[in-house]
C-alpha cells in the first residue's frame, strides 16, 4: 500500500504541470495526507522519510526536464514568430511598396532584408540614401515629340504612350534604373562591377533600337515613333533625391548625366 500512495503522489504531482517549487509543496501535501494510514499500517518512519525524499526528487527532476522542453518550445515559437513577421514585411513591401520602385531596387531592399535583417524602412532608406558611384547612364528621347504630341487621341495616347511603357520595360530587363521625364527615358545602372554596369547599358541601348524598329514596324507611318539613344559613363550621384517622408525621386545627377543632355 505504501508503494501504491507514493506512486500515486509522484503521478497526481507530474499531472498539474506546474513549476518545480510549487510541484515540490503539492507533492508534499498529497504525500503528507497519506501517512496516517501509513503509520497505522505498520510503515517504519525511516521509510516514510525515504518515500518523501525520494518523490520530491523524483517530482523536481520530471518537472526539470519538462521546464526544458518548455524553454525549447518557447524558443521555436519565437523563431517562427521572427519568421512570420519577416514574410509579413515582405508582403508588406509587395503589396504597398514594390509598385513605387524600379525592379533592380525592388530586388536590392529585398535582399537587405533578407540578408541584413532590416526592416522595410529601414532597407529603403540606406538602399536610396544618395550616393557616389561610378555609373553607365543611357539616354534615350523621342524626336519630333513636342509637334506630334499635340494628337493626343492618336500619336500621344496610340503611339507615343506605349512606347515609352515599352522602353521602360526594356530597360528593367537589362537591370537598369529608370527615371522618365516626359517621352525621355532616362536610366542609369551601377551594377556590380564598372564593366558589367558598361555591358548591360550597352546591351540595353541596343536593345532599345531594336524594340522601338519592330514597334514601328506595327504601326501606321505618321504615328511612327522616331527615338534616339545615347550611352555614357562616369561619376553621378544616385539614389532618391526626393522627399524622404514625401515622393521619392530615385536617379542620377552629375557630369555622366550632364553631357548626354
Amino acid at each position: 500500500p505504501f508503494v501504491y500512495g507514493l506512486i500515486f503522489s509522484i503521478i497526481g504531482t507530474a499531472a498539474l504541470q506546474t513549476t518545480q517549487f510549487k510541484s515540490a509543496f503539492v507533492f508534499a501535501i498529497i504525500y503528507s495526507s497519506q501517512l496516517l494510514w501509513f503509520l497505522s499500517a505498520g510503515v517504519p518512519v525511516y521509510t516514510l522519510v525515504s518515500g518523501a525524499v525520494f518523490g520530491i526528487g523524483t517530482v523536481l527532476i520530471l518537472r526539470a526536464g519538462t521546464s526544458v522542453e518548455v524553454a525549447a518550445f518557447i524558443a521555436e515559437q519565437e523563431r517562427l514568430e521572427a519568421h512570420k513577421k519577416l514574410i509579413e514585411s515582405e508582403l508588406e513591401l509587395n503589396s504597398e511598396i514594390r509598385s513605387f520602385l524600379p525592379n533592380e531596387i525592388y530586388n536590392r531592399v529585398v535582399n537587405r532584408i533578407q540578408n541584413r535583417r532590416m526592416s522595410v524602412l529601414q532597407a529603403m532608406d540606406e538602399e536610396l540614401r544618395p550616393r557616389e558611384a561610378l555609373v553607365a547612364c543611357v539616354f534615350s528621347d523621342i524626336r519630333g515629340y513636342t509637334q506630334k504630341s499635340k494628337d493626343i487621341r492618336g500619336y500621344l495616347y496610340q503611339s507615343a504612350l506605349p512606347n515609352i511603357r515599352l522602353s521602360t520595360e526594356v530597360v528593367e530587363a537589362h537591370r537598369g534604373i529608370p527615371h522618365l521625364v516626359g517621352d525621355l527615358v532616362f536610366s542609369y545602372f551601377d551594377l556590380e562591377s564598372e564593366k558589367t554596369s558598361i555591358w548591360s547599358a550597352l546591351s540595353c541601348a541596343a536593345a532599345l533600337v531594336g524594340v522601338n524598329d519592330e514597334w514601328n514596324k506595327k504601326i501606321d507611318e505618321s504615328n511612327r515613333v522616331s527615338r534616339f539613344v545615347l550611352v555614357s559613363f562616369g561619376k553621378a550621384i544616385v539614389g532618391n533625391i526626393g522627399g524622404i517622408s514625401s515622393s521619392r525621386e530615385i536617379t542620377a545627377m552629375g557630369p555622366a548625366v550632364n553631357i548626354l543632355s
